[in-house]
């Protein structure tokens, strides 16, 4: 029963509570650190998000607690890499270059996917795998991940972006875990379609008026 109202407490946090907060990276430190305290133990969430900006594809906010070599594939255009250090980690908002999704590193992905209607992708890590149906799962198995669930962040205007939730929990994720987060996903999607919208204001301002603060 614990668990039970814990877990309902996190829904109620992304409806009532993290609306609150300044933006898509505090958002998601404070998300992982919920998901933490829950059980989901997350190791890694990358949460992609298409832009309206004439220089700007996609933006990724990925969340670890601490930072890594590297987040994007070897042919990727980084515009911008902005690592923020927060308590529960660390969150990297990367700026990617139009032609991000016509990469091969991006159709060889799971995030191709979803982005073009699958529901949700799971995949379980288990300790001696060998054989990976993507690239990102061997390499995450072998950083000691457990368990990948990919899903779809859906806005009002139709746009599916990505998000991919890693978790280093010995048995990987249950069938619970993964009903959380599908349930958890919609209401955050439109919380971050709130922020995206609110940087592409930020963006026509900076292009007419100049620079705003």
């Amino acid at each position: 029963m614990a668990e039970v109202a814990s877990r309902a407490a996190l829904l109620d946090w992304i409806l009532y509570q993290a609306p609150k907060l300044p933006d898509t990276s505090s958002i998601l430190q404070e998300l992982a650190a919920r998901l933490d305290a829950i059980g989901i133990a997350p190791m890694r969430i990358n949460l992609q998000i298409r832009a309206l900006h004439p220089e700007v594809s996609v933006v990724l906010y990925v969340w670890r607690r601490d930072v890594a070599a590297s987040e994007v594939g070897r042919t990727a255009v980084v515009l911008e890499d902005e690592p923020r250090a927060f308590a529960a980690g660390v969150v990297r908002e990367i700026s990617l270059a139009h032609g991000s999704f016509e990469s091969a590193s991006f159709l060889a992905s799971p995030f191709y996917q979803i982005v073009n209607g699958a529901p949700y992708l799971h995949f379980r890590l288990a300790p001696g795998a060998t054989e990976f149906e993507y690239e990102i799962l061997k390499d995450l198995h072998a950083a000691g991940a457990t368990g990948y669930l990919a899903l779809p962040l859906r806005f009002s205007n139709g746009v599916i972006s990505g998000s991919s939730w890693v978790t280093r929990k010995p048995e990987g994720y249950t069938d619970d875990d993964v009903r959380l987060l599908r349930d958890m996903v919609p209401p955050l999607s439109l919380l971050l379609e709130i922020h995206a919208q609110r940087n592409v204001t930020r963006t026509l301002l900076n292009t007419y008026l100049g620079r705003q603060p």
